[in-house]
């Protein structure tokens, strides 16, 4: 279901684990179109890109992040648009979840009101279904 609170849940994860990881880093996916300039930005990483160069851009970013010794906790919010996005811009997406699960030093957390298996991560992923938040 949607509005059941998997965003307000992602807001109180990331305020109860400040401090216990060295970045963590927000990616609401309602705006992939600007997703790779904001996960850049929030890591303070300096890439030239041309915005068609996805490929590019992700490697960079995959580099970036798996060449330091920070310890990151990534948190995608609504999936539910990444599934509804195109084949052209959901394959990159895709690609960029596997490259980051695949890092020692990353932990990755999906929120999504739809669900989606990444098929080559079949065996290292979780799934949590969260029933409608209450007030309390």
């Amino acid at each position: 279901m949607r509005s059941v609170g998997t965003s307000r849940l992602a807001k109180e994860f990331l305020d109860s684990a400040t401090g216990q990881y060295d970045e963590l880093v927000y990616v609401n996916l309602k705006e992939t179109s600007a997703m790779y300039v904001n996960i850049c930005a929030q890591l303070t990483v300096s890439v030239q890109f041309h915005p068609n160069d996805v490929k590019s851009l992700e490697s960079m970013l995959v580099c970036a992040v798996s060449t330091r010794k920070t310890q990151y906790v990534f948190f995608f919010d609504n999936g539910e648009y990444f599934i509804d996005n195109e084949a052209e811009t959901r394959e990159p997406l895709q690609n960029v979840f596997v490259a980051l699960f695949k890092q020692n030093n990353i932990k990755v957390i999906l929120t999504s009101t739809t669900k989606f298996q990444l098929e080559s991560l079949r065996r290292i992923y979780h799934v949590c279904e969260l029933q409608p938040l209450k007030p309390t």
